[in-house]
């Protein structure tokens, strides 16, 4: 990029959307349940690199009590669920996700949830994370008026 133009963007602008989050994590812990190890290995670096302590595994139960963001493959292999939890252990015990479950029907899910359908990039995942992770259920929306 030729410097003239790179002076024209936003110096706050993420590069591809892999730049550290310029806000903190309203939880600072993440939970990953992955079968396949090389996404589980790209999923905990990109949340280590967003400031989260970082726990991983092929397969739930394992996780220590305590709140966390989790981000859980889906059972038939088809995506990835994003939500966060009041109690990582308690919610990983009503696993498996499948078509017919979603994380609302698990104990001690707060807030939105998401999906991210396969194939995905890292930049997807992020995105996803950063708009759970962020959600403030205290405060309203604001209605758009043209």
């Amino acid at each position: 990029m030729c410097p003239e133009r790179q002076r024209d963007l936003p110096a706050e602008r993420p590069a591809g959307g892999f730049e550290r989050s310029s806000t903190t994590p309203n939880i600072s812990r993440a939970v990953i349940v992955e079968p396949h190890l090389a996404v589980r290995a790209v999923l905990e670096y990109l949340l280590a690199r967003e400031g989260y302590t970082v726990e991983a595994r092929g397969e739930a139960p394992f996780a220590v009590p305590g709140p966390a963001l989790l981000l859980v493959a889906a059972e038939d292999g088809s995506g990835l669920y994003v939500f966060e939890s009041r109690n990582a252990a308690e919610t990983l015990e009503g696993l498996p996700l499948d078509a017919q479950t979603s994380p609302e029907a698990l104990s001690g899910v707060t807030g939105i949830q998401a999906f991210v359908p396969k194939p995905f990039g890292a930049g997807d995942v992020l995105r996803v994370m950063r708009a759970v992770s962020g959600f403030d259920g205290r405060k309203r929306m604001r209605s758009r008026t043209a």
